[in-house]
């Protein structure tokens, strides 16, 4: 064998990198680990943000508050233009998607130091029960982007029997 076809440690972590980031980044991976978790249990749970990590697509963290009105969702989107970010219903599914643009200065030739991420990002949450899908509206302010989904309304809502005809 010759020398040139055996691979050295310091070929392997960038082998992993461009493969799985996620498994260079503990603290990635212990986040999508836990919203792998959390989506079993919980009714709003993202099963797609561990297997965005690990494609190496950014996942804006997220978070979701209920009231006697309704769900409010609210995502980190530092650097996003609104104009940027779209936002759909798909069968049970709020889907949120959109681009960081890189921001460079005439004349800039490289980066020195580079930890801001670029590029497409996405997120899924499923939609809690007896939410007014028509009524759902979308702010952005200061990096968040905050996304109200009211509930239907009571009326309409109590109970009834149900007759049960022969045929």
């Amino acid at each position: 064998m010759a020398r040139d076809d055996v691979q050295t440690e310091a070929n392997v972590p960038s082998v992993v990198e461009s493969v799985m980031p996620a498994l260079t980044d503990p603290f990635g991976w212990m986040r999508g680990e836990m919203d792998r978790f959390w989506s079993g249990i919980l009714p709003f749970g993202d099963g797609f943000r561990m297997a965005q990590r690990l494609a190496g697509m950014p996942v804006p963290a997220a978070e979701m508050t209920e009231t006697d009105d309704a769900f409010r969702l609210t995502i980190e989107v530092p650097g996003v233009d609104p104009k940027d970010v779209e936002i759909e219903i798909k069968d049970d599914l709020l889907q949120i998607s959109g681009e960081k643009r890189t921001c460079r200065a005439e004349g800039e030739r490289g980066n020195y130091l580079s930890e801001r991420s670029y590029g497409r990002f996405e997120r899924s949450v499923r939609l809690p029960e007896r939410v007014d899908r028509e009524q759902i509206k979308a702010t952005a302010q200061n990096g968040v982007l905050t996304i109200t989904l009211p509930r239907v309304s009571k009326a309409g809502q109590e109970g009834r029997k149900i007759a049960v005809e022969t045929l």
